[in-house]
């Protein structure tokens, strides 16, 4: 909002120096950005840009800014002349006006003027044009136009000026736009219009678009003698849609979007008419079609000084909060300990108790109101348990040599079919308003987004990767519901206690990660083979981070999945719960991210970790006693996993096995083909006493015993 300093002046008497006046303006919530001078003609007229928030629609105009200014320094404002001289005969019989839907147009209200001269302005109001932003340097616009622009500034009331000879049947229709419908606005681009499009027409055709843009078919023109003025008050909301849908963002929209008094439509009619009659002659038709199908009445809101000071830690009087109150044009009368103030209609965003203790706050003085320091108890800030979870994730993988990634929740379906089509059984929820295709879905997985960033390095030549991210995916919580639930939900809803219902969209903790190259960049004394990602890297993440929550309850089986090697990929059960995935990324995907590397990746919900996890740490002392070690190489088939063997091993041995270590596995004669041999290394402990001999040889002998029974297997020769 440009504020030209002289012409605010004209509306309020004040002695403050520019700065000064920003200063005021500022303290008051409009704040000026910057003080500058426009050339106008020759000479520089100084003026002050200021930020308008959204709510306050009355400050878009000079006469807003006025009562502001006088309301802080405690002056009356000195409102424009309003002085129409009508001519003969009644508008009534010349024009009609209809409102189809007025809850998206409450007020419409017409003037008439006849024998107008069409032609250029004055240099007073063009220079007042100009410095307020409302027209731009050397654009030729005629009188009329200039008029409905200096109002719309003055009152903050956008018109509007038509033809009155074009119009068909001398007909105004507010209404919505039919299908096939379309416009030339004045700024010379053809417009398609729906029904969502709010449009004032005549008796045949859409002739404006209502609060944003006229046409140019009925526009006025150096020919045009008989002017019918618009003056109305529209839905915020539809004006503000219409205008992004169609790409047309003008001042009047502006205005229209935010807010304008609906009681200033006729004033604002009469300020223009009588400036057309003083600048371009003609004769104003007596009378004003007010179409006010739904009027807009003044809020009544009650304050109690008590809370009043209670917020603001002041010991006002009533009649000091009163008198505050009636500065800003607020009628105040006292019931008892209670203060009954009539909001008028422009000042839209003063609704309830709290805004009126605002508006307090605001004249008294930010600056005046003590500081004081919160009372009460203080209590020791701490984290949830969720996230000391989060955090002990976190840092396992960081001290596992991997780097966090952060990406969008929002992604690409094509992204998500890339990866194998993970979400074939959870398929993306869709944005209803998504900004863009990259961005139009939630994500219902969080592997995609790694192989992203995988793809995005491996494009700039960085071919040693080791990310992971803890991120959030999101599940259809409508598509999960069984019949059961459905019911449950219809009978809380009916039972008003919606607030215990399932969020229609489900969040899930989960972590994500890629190995890519090799694990350190350089390293003179290694074999550099050795060090790439692989397999039993990913497995050993896991197991480590399994570990260091405290979770000892799990199995890691063979399996199938769309996005892995089908001879490469394993998933994580804990307590009986499958909850990850992980292994090599099958090479279709792989080259669909342009990725020439094996990729090793894994993903895992961290829902069943998070609720079985033990974050204390618990002190364990020092052996006493010796352990005793044995190693034991078993021959079994190949398809017998490692895990099982692991399994009766530490069943059959119970509290006495302290660690089983596979430290060989080898396949070739003597090893019947199809069959291999696991090596592990055991070691035994009693806590209470030293094991002898014969109570570890017993412990062997029930092991190979069992595994013999269970999985056929017999020990190397």
């Amino acid at each position: 909002m440009l504020i030209p300093y002289n012409w605010l002046k004209q509306y309020v008497d004040f002695r403050l120096s520019p700065e000064e006046l920003a200063e005021r303006l500022t303290n008051l919530g409009l704040e000026v950005e910057e003080i500058t001078e426009v050339d106008v003609d020759g000479h520089g007229e100084t003026v002050l840009k200021a930020e308008i928030t959204p709510n306050r629609g009355d400050c878009l105009s000079l006469v807003g800014v006025a009562r502001e200014t006088a309301a802080a320094l405690g002056r009356e404002v000195k409102y424009p002349p309003l002085e129409v001289v009508e001519g003969g005969g009644e508008i009534t019989p010349e024009l009609s006006v209809t409102i189809e839907v007025p809850h998206l147009c409450p007020r419409y209200s017409a003037r008439l003027i006849r024998g107008v001269t069409i032609g250029e302005s004055p240099a007073w109001l063009k220079e007042r044009l100009r410095c307020s932003g409302a027209v731009e340097p050397g654009r030729p616009i005629n009188n009329v136009v200039d008029i409905t622009n200096y109002v719309m500034q003055e009152l903050g009331q956008p018109l509007h000026a038509f033809d009155f000879d074009t119009l068909r049947g001398r007909r105004i229709l507010v209404r919505t736009a039919r299908p096939g419908e379309f416009i030339l606005p004045l700024e010379g681009e053809l417009r398609w219009l729906s029904p969502s499009h709010l449009v004032i027409a005549d008796a045949e055709v859409p002739i404006a678009i209502a609060g944003v843009m006229g046409g140019e078919e009925t526009a006025v023109h150096p020919g045009t003698t008989n002017v019918l003025l618009e003056s109305a008050h529209f839905n915020p909301a539809s004006v503000r849609y219409t205008a992004r849908e169609l790409g047309l963002n003008t001042e009047a929209s502006y205005r229209f979007s935010r807010y304008v008094d609906p009681s200033g439509t006729v004033a604002a009619l009469d300020r223009a008419a009588q400036l057309i009659v003083e600048l371009a002659g003609g004769e104003v038709v007596p009378g004003v079609v007010d179409v006010y199908p739904r009027p807009i009445r003044p809020r009544v809101i009650r304050l109690r000084p008590q809370r009043c000071n209670e917020f603001l830690g002041l010991t006002l009087s009533v009649e000091e909060i009163a008198a505050l109150l009636r500065r800003l044009s607020l009628t105040v009368t006292l019931e008892g300990e209670v203060l009954v103030v009539t909001v008028p209609t422009f000042r839209g965003d003063l609704s309830r108790e709290a805004d009126l203790i605002e508006e307090v706050a605001r004249l008294y003085g930010y600056n005046n109101i003590p500081a004081t320091l919160p009372s009460g108890a203080s209590a020791v800030g701490g984290l949830s348990e969720e996230q000391k979870f989060e955090r002990r994730v976190r840092d396992l993988l960081l001290a596992c040599g991997l780097n966090e990634v952060v990406t969008f929740s929002l992604t690409n379906p094509k992204s998500l079919a890339q990866a194998g089509e993970l979400w074939a059984e959870d398929e993306p929820i869709a944005m209803k308003n998504a900004l863009s295709e990259e961005y139009s879905v939630l994500r219902p997985v969080l592997l995609p987004s790694i192989l992203e960033v995988v793809a995005h390095n491996w494009a700039r030549r960085e071919t040693n990767v080791q990310i992971f991210e803890l991120g959030r995916v999101y599940r259809d919580l409508q598509r999960e519901m069984t019949n059961e639930d459905a019911v449950e939900a219809s009978r809380l809803i009916r039972g008003r206690t919606a607030s215990t219902l399932p969020l229609p969209v489900r969040e899930q903790r989960t972590l994500a990660g890629a190995l890519v190259g090799t694990h350190w960049s350089s390293a003179w004394n290694l074999d550099g083979g050795a060090l790439r990602a692989d397999f039993y890297r990913v497995k050993g993440i896991l197991e480590c981070l399994l570990q260091e929550l405290g979770i000892g309850e799990y199995t890691i089986e063979a399996t199938q999945h769309p996005a892995f090697h089908p001879g490469r990929c394993a998933r994580l059960v804990v307590a009986g719960e499958e909850c990850g995935v992980f292994g090599e990324i099958r090479a279709e995907v792989a080259a669909a991210y342009e990725v020439k590397e094996r990729i090793y990746a894994f993903e895992v919900n961290l829902e069943p970790l998070l609720a079985r996890t033990g974050l204390k740490r618990h002190y364990q002392p020092i052996p006493r006693y010796p352990a005793a070690t044995r190693d034991l190489a078993v021959v079994v088939a190949n398809e017998v996993p490692a895990a099982q063997i692991e399994a009766i091993i530490r069943r059959e041995s119970g509290a006495l096995l302290e660690r089983a270590e596979v430290f060989d596995v080898y396949t070739g004669p003597p090893v019947p083909s199809g069959h291999r041999s696991v090596a592990y290394a055991l070691t035994f402990r009693s806590p209470e006493r030293t094991l002898t001999d014969e109570e570890v040889e017993a412990l062997m002998q029930r092991i190979i015993a069992a595994l013999a029974e269970e999985l056929d297997a017999r020990l190397r020769e």
